[in-house]
């Protein structure tokens, strides 16, 4: 072999590496000695953050060149066209394909690369389930005149926000709140996975004798 390597390059698919997915490098021999084994390279380049898929190296020598050997090996070759099924190639990822081989007693040999691949959009959608958990305290017993206390408690202990969470408490018989109303009644735009809210609701007893308060309804939309 004499003489230095000569390089060729081409971005796919529009020519330019700033527009393009793909570039694909050719290095070899200016000049070898007749009859001489000798190698040239082809190095595939990823020029994009994405994973290219199904990645194809072919290489054309025609009938002037018989190719010996390759690293990786060739996944086919017949009638002076070599492939290599490359497959994957993560973002900026590049693979290099060395090849070897002898001019068939030929002036010139000329060798012709070209690459194909699959590029895919890809959407990824997680889903989740909400669970809603309601707790009420308040005082065992209060005098009549006195204020009464009620703590109502929300959380959610599920893997996804709940949203638009309504709660109802219809007071019983004997206790109503501070303005006169049988029901308190409250929403919740958003409640977070794992995150808890509590409100205090403040009530009055109109009589005596137990009153048995029940947390009616709870719902998200």
């Amino acid at each position: 072999m004499s003489g230095g390597m000569t390089v060729s390059g081409r971005a796919y698919p529009t020519g330019n590496k700033s527009t393009s997915a793909v570039y694909l490098e050719k290095k070899a021999p200016v000049e070898v000695i007749l009859g001489t084994p000798y190698e040239y390279t082809l190095t595939v380049s990823n020029l994009t953050n994405d994973k290219l898929e199904s990645v194809v190296v072919t290489d054309s020598t025609g009938s002037g060149f018989t190719m010996n050997s390759s690293t990786p090996d060739a996944s086919s070759g017949s009638g002076g066209v070599a492939t290599w099924a490359i497959g994957d190639l993560g973002g900026g990822e590049s693979r290099t394909i060395t090849v070897r081989g002898v001019a068939n007693g030929v002036d010139m040999v000329t060798t012709c690369a070209d690459v194909s691949y699959a590029s895919k959009l890809c959407l990824t959608t997680r889903f989740v389930e909400p669970a809603l958990k309601i707790e009420k305290s308040g005082p065992s017993e209060v005098l009549l005149c006195d204020p009464i206390t009620y703590t109502i408690t929300v959380s959610n202990p599920g893997s996804g926000a709940a949203r638009n969470v309504r709660v109802v408490d219809n007071l019983p018989s004997g206790i109503e709140s501070q303005s006169g109303q049988s029901m308190v009644e409250f929403t919740i735009p958003e409640l977070a996975a794992g995150a808890t809210k509590t409100y205090n609701i403040s009530a009055k007893a109109t009589r005596t004798g137990p009153a048995t308060t029940v947390l009616e309804g709870i719902s998200s939309g």
